[in-house]
Protein backbone atom coordinates (compact mmCIF):
# COMPACT_ATOMS: atom_id res chain seq x y z
CA UNK A 1 0.00 0.00 0.00
CA UNK A 2 1.10 3.13 -1.09
CA UNK A 3 1.96 6.32 2.21
CA UNK A 4 -0.85 8.98 1.49
CA UNK A 5 1.15 12.19 0.25
CA UNK A 6 4.29 10.81 -1.01
CA UNK A 7 3.26 9.10 -4.48
CA UNK A 8 5.16 8.95 -7.48
CA UNK A 9 4.71 9.94 -10.97
CA UNK A 10 3.09 6.78 -13.08
CA UNK A 11 1.77 5.38 -9.64
CA UNK A 12 -1.96 3.49 -9.49
CA UNK A 13 -3.74 3.73 -6.47
CA UNK A 14 -6.71 1.83 -5.41
CA UNK A 15 -9.73 3.11 -4.18
CA UNK A 16 -9.18 1.45 -0.63
CA UNK A 17 -5.12 3.24 -0.73
CA UNK A 18 -7.65 6.74 -1.37
CA UNK A 19 -10.37 5.99 1.07
CA UNK A 20 -8.09 4.71 3.60
CA UNK A 21 -6.24 7.89 5.20
CA UNK A 22 -10.14 9.25 5.06
CA UNK A 23 -11.22 6.83 8.06
CA UNK A 24 -11.56 8.59 11.58
CA UNK A 25 -10.46 6.82 14.46
CA UNK A 26 -11.53 7.31 17.90
CA UNK A 27 -9.31 8.66 20.74
CA UNK A 28 -10.30 9.15 24.66
CA UNK A 29 -8.67 12.50 25.64
CA UNK A 30 -7.81 13.02 29.34
CA UNK A 31 -8.21 15.90 31.13
CA UNK A 32 -4.82 16.24 32.83
CA UNK A 33 -3.27 19.29 35.51
CA UNK A 34 -0.43 21.03 35.88
CA UNK A 35 -0.91 20.44 39.69
CA UNK A 36 -3.48 17.76 41.73
CA UNK A 37 -5.35 15.31 38.93
CA UNK A 38 -8.92 16.59 38.05
CA UNK A 39 -11.44 13.15 38.73
CA UNK A 40 -13.91 14.02 36.29
CA UNK A 41 -16.88 11.53 38.37
CA UNK A 42 -20.22 10.01 37.50
CA UNK A 43 -21.46 10.59 34.17
CA UNK A 44 -18.28 11.96 32.60
CA UNK A 45 -18.20 12.03 29.24
CA UNK A 46 -14.60 12.00 27.34
CA UNK A 47 -14.95 11.29 23.26
CA UNK A 48 -12.41 12.58 19.92
CA UNK A 49 -11.80 11.50 16.90
CA UNK A 50 -8.77 12.50 14.67
CA UNK A 51 -7.80 11.63 11.43
CA UNK A 52 -3.78 11.57 10.15
CA UNK A 53 -2.95 11.64 6.40
CA UNK A 54 0.50 11.58 6.57
CA UNK A 55 1.89 14.30 8.97
CA UNK A 56 -1.57 15.93 9.30
CA UNK A 57 -3.97 15.50 12.19
CA UNK A 58 -6.86 16.92 12.62
CA UNK A 59 -10.02 16.11 15.04
CA UNK A 60 -11.81 17.11 18.26
CA UNK A 61 -13.21 15.94 20.96
CA UNK A 62 -15.49 16.74 24.10
CA UNK A 63 -14.81 16.55 27.76
CA UNK A 64 -17.58 16.79 30.50
CA UNK A 65 -17.16 16.32 34.17
CA UNK A 66 -20.35 13.97 35.26
CA UNK A 67 -22.68 14.53 37.85
CA UNK A 68 -21.57 13.30 41.13
CA UNK A 69 -17.77 12.46 42.33
CA UNK A 70 -15.77 14.62 40.55
CA UNK A 71 -12.44 16.44 42.14
CA UNK A 72 -11.41 19.84 40.27
CA UNK A 73 -8.26 19.40 41.44
CA UNK A 74 -5.20 22.11 41.09
CA UNK A 75 -3.55 24.18 38.39
CA UNK A 76 -3.62 24.70 34.76
CA UNK A 77 -5.94 22.31 33.01
CA UNK A 78 -4.13 20.35 29.62
CA UNK A 79 -6.07 17.81 27.67
CA UNK A 80 -4.02 14.79 25.53
CA UNK A 81 -3.29 14.56 22.22
CA UNK A 82 -3.64 11.53 19.80
CA UNK A 83 -0.40 11.39 18.66
CA UNK A 84 2.75 12.99 19.53
CA UNK A 85 3.56 16.57 17.91
CA UNK A 86 6.55 17.76 16.40
CA UNK A 87 6.36 20.76 18.42
CA UNK A 88 7.06 20.23 21.98
CA UNK A 89 6.15 23.70 23.78
CA UNK A 90 5.89 27.45 22.10
CA UNK A 91 5.77 30.78 23.38
CA UNK A 92 2.27 31.89 25.17
CA UNK A 93 1.26 33.67 21.21
CA UNK A 94 2.41 30.92 18.93
CA UNK A 95 1.26 27.50 18.14
CA UNK A 96 -2.43 28.04 18.33
CA UNK A 97 -3.31 24.65 17.30
CA UNK A 98 -7.36 24.92 17.73
CA UNK A 99 -10.37 26.96 19.22
CA UNK A 100 -13.18 25.67 21.39
CA UNK A 101 -15.52 26.46 24.28
CA UNK A 102 -15.53 26.05 27.97
CA UNK A 103 -18.85 26.01 29.44
CA UNK A 104 -19.96 26.46 32.33
CA UNK A 105 -23.48 24.46 33.47
CA UNK A 106 -24.20 25.77 36.78
CA UNK A 107 -23.85 29.64 35.26
CA UNK A 108 -24.93 28.74 31.72
CA UNK A 109 -21.65 30.31 30.33
CA UNK A 110 -19.55 29.71 27.22
CA UNK A 111 -15.94 30.59 27.35
CA UNK A 112 -14.36 30.70 23.82
CA UNK A 113 -10.79 29.17 24.48
CA UNK A 114 -7.45 28.58 22.16
CA UNK A 115 -5.14 26.06 22.33
CA UNK A 116 -1.42 26.02 22.52
CA UNK A 117 0.94 23.00 23.08
CA UNK A 118 2.20 22.29 26.61
CA UNK A 119 4.37 19.48 25.44
CA UNK A 120 4.51 16.93 22.50
CA UNK A 121 1.21 14.96 24.52
CA UNK A 122 -0.61 17.61 25.33
CA UNK A 123 -2.58 21.32 25.06
CA UNK A 124 -3.40 23.48 27.00
CA UNK A 125 -6.44 26.10 26.86
CA UNK A 126 -6.63 30.05 27.51
CA UNK A 127 -9.39 32.15 27.44
CA UNK A 128 -10.62 35.28 27.50
CA UNK A 129 -11.27 37.20 30.52
CA UNK A 130 -12.65 40.20 28.80
CA UNK A 131 -13.62 41.45 25.49
CA UNK A 132 -9.45 42.54 24.09
CA UNK A 133 -8.17 41.11 27.23
CA UNK A 134 -5.06 39.35 28.30
CA UNK A 135 -5.62 35.34 27.70
CA UNK A 136 -5.34 33.37 30.90
CA UNK A 137 -5.38 29.68 31.66
CA UNK A 138 -8.09 27.51 32.41
CA UNK A 139 -7.76 26.03 35.56
CA UNK A 140 -9.86 24.68 38.52
CA UNK A 141 -10.65 28.11 39.79
CA UNK A 142 -10.70 29.73 36.07
CA UNK A 143 -12.74 31.27 34.47
CA UNK A 144 -15.16 29.70 36.98
CA UNK A 145 -14.78 27.35 39.61
CA UNK A 146 -15.34 23.34 38.19
CA UNK A 147 -18.62 22.25 39.21
CA UNK A 148 -20.53 19.38 37.94
CA UNK A 149 -21.50 18.99 33.96
CA UNK A 150 -18.83 22.00 33.26
CA UNK A 151 -17.25 20.91 30.00
CA UNK A 152 -14.51 21.13 27.36
CA UNK A 153 -15.06 20.75 23.83
CA UNK A 154 -12.50 21.58 20.51
CA UNK A 155 -11.30 21.17 17.57
CA UNK A 156 -7.13 21.08 16.70
CA UNK A 157 -5.40 20.54 13.96
CA UNK A 158 -1.19 19.93 13.89
CA UNK A 159 2.00 18.57 12.64
CA UNK A 160 2.40 15.02 14.35
CA UNK A 161 6.08 13.95 14.88
CA UNK A 162 5.62 10.93 12.91
CA UNK A 163 4.01 10.11 9.66
CA UNK A 164 0.93 7.59 9.46
CA UNK A 165 1.76 4.21 9.19
CA UNK A 166 0.70 3.51 4.97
Amino acid sequence: MATFGTFVAGQVLTAAELNAPMAWTSYTPALTSSGTQPVLGTGSIATGKYVQINKFVFGYFNIAFGTSGITAGTGNYLISLPRPSSRTTGAFWEYNIGTGTFGDASGGNDFMVKFNFNDANTIIAYYWTSFNAQLAAVSATAPVTIAASDRFSGFFCYEAATAAAA
